[in-house]
């Protein structure tokens, strides 16, 4: 019983597998996967921003995204948001160097 809790704290946790490094180093094909995909939070935050501009309920809007509804009214608003965001985070880095 006492594994059982171990491996359930550690479930968050990143492993290192053979079959994500290569020497050593991280495939870049996890990188790129990594950068090229919003974050979890961000896109949550995003679709329950679009539910209250909208009047629906957020398990309503993911089901427009991933296509099982289609309500073009809650795809444009979500694009909106997503959009408005992205230059809001634009012009944070332009003034705010992190490098």
């Amino acid at each position: 019983m006492q594994s059982k809790k171990k491996s359930a704290g550690l479930r968050g946790l990143k492993t290192g597998k053979a079959s994500d490094s290569v020497g050593g180093l991280k495939s870049a094909t996890n990188t790129v996967t990594q950068i090229e995909k919003p974050n979890k939070t961000i896109t949550a935050a995003r679709i329950i921003k679009t539910a209250e501009v909208v009047a629906k309920t957020p398990r309503q809007v993911q089901r427009v995204l991933k296509g099982e509804q289609k309500n073009d009214k809650v795809i444009e608003v979500f694009m909106r948001i997503e959009e408005g965001e992205n230059i809001l985070l634009d012009a944070i880095k332009k003034l705010v160097p992190f490098n």
